[in-house]
């Protein structure tokens, strides 16, 4: 009866290893970023894995986004891999579509673009930079955050996952190209280096 239950065990977890699937991951880079209000040229770059670093016939990717905050500017993939861009090798602004399936899950987000990295071969790179989206902020909007989602098409056998990008809007309430979050924090940094520099003056006479 141990012999029969120890057989059943080792079936079950052998079972559970493999109907576990393996993953295709897309991450960003920055993760998350700051911007003020009316910032043009939010560049964000987009880096695909395959969790058992195999080759595959691609991944299909949407993209997603509130275009009441942001505007979409383009979508450019990595020239290493313009072979098996199954879309033209920039997506422009009269490519977007609209969200309305909801895939995400995100009512706030309202447009998406739509394109996909395509191998009959399977030769698509188990790791590598797969494209690079550039957004400018909208102006005359509130402060606040908006998500840049992503949904996944994966390969056969392949789990999909992709965690969004926070953007974080901020004033620039000078119209000078800089947040003012970043300008009192480099005041504040200023001040404080000369408390620091007239106490060491007091401290060596």
């Amino acid at each position: 009866m141990k012999i029969q239950k120890l057989l059943f065990c080792t079936g079950l977890l052998a079972w559970a290893g493999l109907s576990q699937a393996a993953e295709q991951t897309i991450t960003f880079d920055p993760a998350a970023i700051t911007a003020g209000i009316g910032t043009e040229g939010v560049s964000i770059t987009a880096s695909y894995e395959a969790s058992d670093a195999a080759k595959t016939s691609g991944v299909g990717i949407k993209l997603y986004f509130d275009s009441s905050k942001l505007t979409f500017v383009s979508l450019t993939g990595n020239p290493d891999l313009e072979d098996l861009f199954a879309s033209v090798a920039v997506i422009t602004p009269d490519s977007i579509q609209d969200d309305t399936g909801n895939a995400d899950e995100d009512e706030t987000t309202d447009k998406k673009a739509v394109f996909a990295f395509l191998s009959i071969s399977s030769k698509f790179p188990a790791s590598s930079e797969v494209f690079t989206v550039v957004f400018n902020v909208n102006d005359d909007i509130a402060v606040g955050s908006t998500s840049v989602n992503v949904t996944l098409d994966p390969a056969a056998g392949y789990d999909g996952v992709a965690a969004p990008v926070v953007v974080t809007i901020v004033a620039d309430t000078d119209n000078d190209g800089q947040t003012d979050d970043i300008i009192t924090m480099t005041i504040t940094m200023a001040c404080s280096m000369k408390r620091m520099h007239f106490r060491s003056m007091r401290q060596s006479q």
